[in-house]
């Protein structure tokens, strides 16, 4: 009596498992569900996460909402629209200002241009810029990282596939 119960157990909860695989996803879109969000897809993928994201992104044709569970109150865009992207980091960026949350998250990197809004983060990107285009940089770059890494790294790997 006792091992059927736990044998229906164990199919209902396979059963369960299965359906909610199943409905996770619609046309390719992760589903919203009323209280646990989009969690079922992210657990369900979780192993391929970075190749879902993209798979996602393209069938909702460059961006997509997603939403968390309920309680936690959170959203995420996803875009990789260059059109979106350069309208939200260069045209627009006042309307959407960064939070306490990202100068937390980001507090490693200081005051630069990940933790800083409005004017101070056009600064900070004059600044970045003025330095990127330095031909001194560039120079110092590819003598610095191009001969270091041919010589220790991709020749070392060549070598040992010949």
């Amino acid at each position: 009596m006792v091992v059927s119960i736990a044998f229906v157990e164990i199919l209902l909860a396979i059963t369960c498992f299965l359906f909610l695989r199943r409905l996770s996803f619609n046309d390719g879109l992760p589903w919203n569900w009323p209280i646990i969000g989009m969690l079922p897809a992210v657990f369900f993928n979780f192993h391929r996460l970075y190749e879902k994201c993209i798979d996602v992104l393209e069938r909702s044709k460059g961006t997509f909402k997603g939403k968390g569970v309920w309680f936690t109150n959170m959203e995420v865009l996803l875009t990789s629209d260059p059109i979106n992207v350069q309208y939200i980091t260069s045209k627009s960026l006042s309307n959407y200002p960064k939070g306490s949350n990202s100068k937390e998250i980001f507090e490693i990197v200081g005051e630069g241009l990940f933790n800083t809004d409005h004017d101070e983060w056009r600064k900070q990107r004059k600044l970045i810029h003025a330095f990127l285009n330095y031909q001194g940089f560039h120079r110092v770059t590819t003598e610095t990282f191009g001969v270091v890494n041919l010589e220790t790294g991709l020749v070392p790997v060549l070598d040992h596939v010949s």
